[in-house]
């Protein structure tokens, strides 16, 4: 008899763990991976007359680039899914908020942190780390594959980028003329 409450006492505990551990992880926002499509054409035609070759991308046309790669692979991990992000830049350190389906059934929101990287013609997002809540998770436990954005795909054919550079929140890409 003592050994059927014990076990009982044990799968109550469990369960209250379990449950408390789900609520810490929780997503507290709604978050989503819509984005806006990234239009240079009206940028670059304004440059020309100007004859700057610099294009300022603002932080939420960044969010919307990473938005778009991330959202055509939104599976990060083995366990988890992205289903929603908000990206901030500051100085080449990209922090994103995100909203994650962990084993196809657990809603959770951790805050990723990405070191970004140019090597002609893809900007790199490398993952350093993950907070939940206040917990930093080691990267042993969560580590998501670069992600490799081809920044040539959105300049018309004879204009290139010859280096990106990150200014607070903008990113700030230098153009070059191809032939």
């Amino acid at each position: 008899m003592k050994a059927v409450k014990a076990l009982i006492a044990v799968l109550i505990i469990g369960a209250l763990a379990g449950a408390a551990a789900l609520w810490y992880v929780k997503p507290a926002e709604a978050l989503d991976l819509s984005y806006a499509p990234l239009r240079l054409d009206d940028k670059l035609a304004a440059l020309l007359l100007e004859r700057k070759f610099e294009v300022s991308l603002s932080e939420s046309e960044v969010d919307s680039l990473i938005k778009k790669s991330l959202a055509a692979r939104p599976r990060v991990h083995p366990d988890a899914t992205v289903t929603g992000a908000r990206f901030t830049l500051r100085d080449g350190t990209l922090v994103a908020d995100v909203n994650l389906l962990v084993k196809e059934r657990w809603p959770a929101s951790a805050k990723l942190r990405f070191e970004l990287a140019w090597q002609e013609p893809v900007l790199t997002i490398r993952h350093v780390g993950t907070n939940i809540r206040q917990a930093s998770l080691p990267l042993d436990w969560f580590q998501i594959d670069p992600i490799d954005i081809r920044l040539d795909s959105y300049m018309p054919r004879h204009i290139g980028i010859r280096s990106v550079s990150f200014d607070g929140s903008d990113m700030k890409l230098q153009l070059k003329l191809r032939f």
